[in-house]
């Protein structure tokens, strides 16, 4: 027999928009994997064949900037993958109403953000910042759905 006393225990749900959220990050951080691998695999040569095109078009100043730029990008490949990764893990755990993926998204995010300040490029380009941002505010906004 039932205790009518007793509070009935509803699972929670996930909300169309975590739902949104999350798909949204899946494609995200799916393009990212997807071009890191691409720079991680890219030869040599193909860089060096770049540089020399980007001396033809832009001028030998220019040049020396996008190939430091690539350089850099390389450089980071590595880290930004492993950073993709655990931002992907951290929206399938969310999205299994699971509060560990937001802390685990939310430092991927942040480390995405400042790496490439600390690994001697530029800070992040305010957009990325920007994007970050307002999707870690917008799934704190769905941490009460999240046990």
């Amino acid at each position: 027999m039932e205790n009518p006393f007793e509070e009935e225990k509803q699972p929670n749900k996930r909300t169309a928009f975590l739902t949104v959220l999350c798909i949204l990050t899946f494609i995200g951080a799916g393009f990212s994997i997807l071009s890191e691998l691409a720079v991680l695999f890219m030869p040599s040569s193909f860089m060096d064949g770049m540089s020399l095109q980007f001396a033809e078009i832009l001028g030998e100043e220019k040049a020396e900037e996008m190939t430091a730029s690539f350089m850099l990008a390389s450089k980071l490949a590595p880290y930004q993958l492993v950073l993709s990764i655990l931002s992907l893990t951290g929206a399938i755990l969310m999205f299994q109403l699971k509060r560990m993926g937001f802390y685990l998204y939310t430092l991927a995010q942040v480390l995405i953000v400042v790496l490439p300040g600390l690994m001697g490029g530029q800070w992040a380009i305010w957009g990325a910042a920007f994007w970050a941002i307002l999707f870690i505010v917008l799934y704190a906004l769905n941490l009460k759905s999240m046990k």
